[in-house]
């Protein structure tokens, strides 16, 4: 039972209640500067822990210093296995960017982690089982919802209701953004614009306009009356098979529709192969957001990557290798030594059991 027949599970029991380029200078525990990178990651100074796929490994300090612009393959080398190897025991770090190469720590998710979601999913198998079997949930209400409640500590964590579920996926989908992760999407956006895939019922796409629109007045000025050609910095699309909340319920009549979703989410086909084709999509960053398991995530890069030699970067927001998201295949793709990861941030994950993050990937040599 994966993730997606928990969830489906639960649904059941409620209801039946490029820009300027700099080079960035990682430095050791030492002090001394170890790699440079051209890269176009916001140029502040990090420090701390960073948590890749699962394993916390910590990061040098970063900061950074003007060089010459080089490509990511003059520049982006292979880490050693000793490097990788020190990185997934926590002992090190591995440099960002850096080239992603098989087992890159950056999509190992914790086999603990795994394990444990893999044994919820069996005691809330049997929980149901059980319940079934007994039929007491269609005469007692009360057990029918300790049953919806232990459920859901089982899928999300501790203190988890039903309300408090549906108030986040009215809110922000599967997952949600921080202002950080909006801003660095709105970067790696505002030259070129991003097409979103499988972007549900917009809300992503919807807070990614309302925090350009904010910030472009925030920071306007008012002796500047130069005029930039208007274009929708995102596209969104979706084939409306899996939509997480439906819209004959959650039409443009209701508050949550009004508040939360984009009305600009347009119907794709199911390979996205004429979408991504399309003259409008052509150089934008794709945007996949918590893709379902299955074909859907590996099945837009490839059509991303044919479409256009343009079509070089890739922001992923979801779990590791045998997470919640996508196929090994995507894995498998990132990994093949022809993309480079630019950056991992923090993403507001729902509950405690939730591993998601952000990638943004970059291909190595985009006219191959």
């Amino acid at each position: 039972m994966n993730a997606t027949k928990s969830r489906s599970l639960i649904r059941s029991l409620a209801a039946a209640s490029t820009s300027s380029v700099a080079a960035l200078t990682v430095y050791d525990s030492s002090g001394k500067g170890t790699h440079n990178y051209p890269t176009n990651v916001p140029t502040t100074a990090i420090s701390g822990p960073l948590s890749f796929g699962g394993l916390s490994v910590m990061r040098g300090v970063t900061t950074c210093c003007e060089a010459p612009q080089k490509s990511p393959m003059e520049t982006t080398g292979r880490p050693s296995w000793l490097r990788r190897t020190l990185a997934s025991l926590r002992l090190s770090s591995l440099p960002i960017p850096r080239l992603i190469v098989p087992g890159d720590p950056a999509f190992v998710m914790d086999p603990r982690l795994l394990q444990k979601r893999q044994d919820d999913e069996i005691q809330m198998q049997e929980l149901v089982r059980t319940a079934i079997a007994s039929r007491e949930h269609r005469k007692n209400p009360k057990a029918l919802q300790e049953l919806n409640d232990k459920c859901l500590e089982l899928a999300y964590g501790e203190g988890v209701t039903m309300k408090i579920r549906q108030d986040f996926i009215h809110r922000h989908g599967c997952t949600g953004w921080t202002d950080d992760v909006l801003d660095a999407i709105i970067e790696l956006g505002k030259d070129r614009g991003v097409v979103e895939i499988g972007a549900g019922n917009g809300q992503w796409a919807r807070a990614i306009m309302d925090r350009s629109t904010s910030t472009i007045h925030n920071n306007s000025n008012n002796n500047d009356t130069r005029r930039k050609k208007k274009f929708d910095l995102v596209l969104a699309f979706d084939d409306r098979s899996e939509l997480p909340l439906d819209q004959q319920v959650f039409n443009k009549k209701t508050q949550i529709h009004r508040d939360y979703f984009y009305d600009k989410v347009k119907k794709c086909d199911a390979n996205f192969s004429n979408t991504l084709r399309h003259w409008e999509c052509r150089g934008r960053v794709l945007l996949l957001v918590y893709p379902p398991p299955g074909d859907m995530a590996i099945n837009a890069v490839e059509q991303y990557v044919s479409a256009a030699p343009i079509n070089d970067t890739v922001i992923y927001v979801g779990e590791g290798r045998g997470g919640a998201n996508a196929n090994e295949a995507l894995f498998d793709q990132l990994e093949s030594g022809d993309w480079i990861l630019m950056r991992v941030m923090k993403v507001k994950s729902f509950g405690s059991k939730g591993y998601e993050q952000l990638y943004i990937l970059k291909r190595r040599n985009p006219q191959s």
